[in-house]
């Protein structure tokens, strides 16, 4: 059994980017680019803090001199947003089906 927190994506999001991103995208024959892409993103934005402040502004300026890396980095953030905010969106209507539920559980309960 692994946890999520072992996860080469997880534990090094950038890394797992730059070094592997090609190589896992090229594997994958029923999860589009897009999808894929997006969660990347989603997980590079979930754990920004952590590798942002371990490779610290002056690495990720000389990063960003590449103008692929400031292209893929740019390309996998954006694409969360979409992500992101669908998330957002189901999460909400995750939240009132519970409350409607919950509602159901207590009334037929008698209570």
């Amino acid at each position: 059994h692994i946890s999520l927190e072992e996860l080469p994506a997880v534990k090094n999001p950038f890394g797992f980017v730059v070094d592997e991103l090609p190589f896992k995208l090229s594997q994958l024959e029923d999860l589009k680019v897009e999808e894929a892409v997006s969660i990347l993103g989603v997980i590079l934005i979930w754990r920004h803090d952590e590798w942002y402040h371990e490779i610290g502004k002056e690495q990720m300026k000389n990063l960003l001199l590449w103008e692929e890396d400031y292209r893929i980095l740019r390309f996998l953030v954006a694409g969360s947003i979409n992500t992101l905010t669908k998330l957002s969106e189901q999460a909400m209507e995750l939240n009132k089906s519970s409350v409607k539920f919950l509602a159901e559980i207590d009334e037929l309960a008698g209570r």
